[in-house]
């Protein structure tokens, strides 16, 4: 595998030394780099495209996303931001800032794009929303809605959610988590939280009745919890 991988890389140098590859013809075969889990020949052939085309966005998205699979956090959160200048709505881009913050631990600059990716022009109605649930798209734009850049909005409330927990801000927290709820996405994790929470504000009554809720759907670490808090404890299922 890595010796086709080698193989195919020289062709691309050879086409490339006689002028035949664009910048997109790069982009394409980073992309099947990408892909495959190749990700370092993947970023070799984004730096050719984005030295052919500086304000190529979607290469500089992809080498961000690619250079932080390869735990290259900062390096790749400087190309997000290069490729939020091009598009500053682009939702795809804010919610990948959101996450390297979060890697990083700093929650607050995580909450802070996932907020701005709330508002952001490619949020979709998430698909797991139960019947009755408007479906169509939360901030409508002129492309296609199938270009790569959406990101579903219960999907950020969720993890928005997961930053004010890790932030300490419990109230945010609750409220996202359970907008994420609502929206039937990820409910068993949402419920497992939500009974962290009220374990942390002592209220362990409201805490057993969640990590009830999440056991039932089976989060595997919420069964240790009930264990551990609920033995004693009168739970009522609301």
């Amino acid at each position: 595998m890595k010796q086709t991988s080698l193989y195919v890389l020289l062709l691309l140098m050879l086409l490339n030394s006689c002028g035949f590859l664009t910048e997109e013809d790069y982009y394409i075969n980073a992309s099947n780099y990408a892909d495959s889990g190749d990700y370092l020949n993947a970023i070799v052939l984004l730096d050719k495209a984005i030295a052919r085309k500086p304000d190529f966005k979607d290469a500089l998205i992809y080498r961000g996303y690619c250079k932080s699979m390869l735990g290259q956090i900062k390096e790749s959160t400087i190309d997000y931001k290069k490729a939020l200048k091009l598009e500053p709505n682009n939702t795809l881009t804010l919610f990948n800032l959101a996450g390297n913050y979060n890697e990083l631990e700093n929650y607050e600059e995580g909450i802070k794009y996932y907020s701005k990716a709330l508002q952001s022009k490619y949020v979709i109605a998430c698909s797991a929303a139960p019947e009755g649930i408007n479906l169509k798209l939360i901030s409508p734009f002129d492309d296609s809605d199938e270009t790569g850049y959406e990101i579903e909005e219960c999907e950020l409330y969720y993890w928005r959610g997961l930053s004010y927990y890790e932030n300490k801000d419990y109230k945010s927290a609750i409220i996202d988590f359970q907008k994420s709820i609502t929206q039937n996405y990820n409910t068993d994790t949402s419920y497992y939280y939500l009974g962290e929470i009220y374990v942390k504000e002592e209220n362990i009554q409201k805490a057993c009745e969640y990590f009830t809720l999440a056991a039932n759907l089976g989060d595997v670490d919420a069964p240790e919890k009930l264990a551990k808090y609920c033995q004693n404890e009168a739970i009522k299922i609301k």
